[in-house]
């Protein structure tokens, strides 16, 4: 069975700077949006980036696993 698994530990706050979630949210537009830029869409306002709750995650400690075996099933 193949699998990839990430488990993480620590602390999940929500981003309520409103400079820091702005920087955030431009963030994924600007990697999740690719086939469009500024001025193909209407701006981003800070009213917009407020209607989602956005964590910032602190991480204390992490581990990961990979099994890339198809096996024979």
């Amino acid at each position: 069975m193949q699998y990839k698994s990430v488990v993480i530990f620590g602390t999940a706050k929500i981003i309520e700077d409103d400079e820091k979630l702005m920087k955030v949210m431009q963030g994924f537009i600007d990697k999740y949006v690719t086939d469009m830029k500024a001025g193909d869409y209407e701006p981003f306002t800070l009213e917009d980036a407020k209607k989602a709750t956005v964590y910032e995650l602190t991480i204390d400690e992490w581990s990961a696993k990979r099994n890339d075996d198809v096996g024979h099933y």
